[in-house]
């Protein structure tokens, strides 16, 4: 190996998890829509981040139905292919590529 203690990952790892309860509080403390589907998709990303899809996709879910945006729909259906659902993916990347650019 590179010699690099395993510490530091599970450090990371709960700096990581505490990003995810800041945003669940701003999210919770915060009746603006727009900030709260924010907020759900950087949980999603920081979930992706370590590769727990289930809890990424259940936030960019919640993010998208909020408040949908191509983003937000290209990360869904990233999610969706990571989770073995490809078709789920396709439907997701197909209808990114059909809509208009100001969506």
């Amino acid at each position: 190996g590179l010699g690099i203690p395993a510490e530091p990952l599970f450090r990371s790892r709960d700096v990581i998890m505490e990003a995810v309860y800041e945003y669940e509080k701003i999210a919770k403390d915060n009746y603006d829509e727009k900030i709260q589907a924010k907020c759900y998709e950087e949980i999603a990303r920081t979930y992706a981040s370590i590769k727990r899809y289930g809890s990424a996709l259940s936030y960019a879910q919640k993010a998208f139905n909020m408040s949908p945006n191509s983003d937000r729909e290209v990360l869904l259906a990233r999610l969706y292919y990571k989770t073995g659902s490809t078709e789920k993916a396709n439907e997701r990347m197909n209808a990114v590529l059909k809509r208009d650019f100001d969506e």
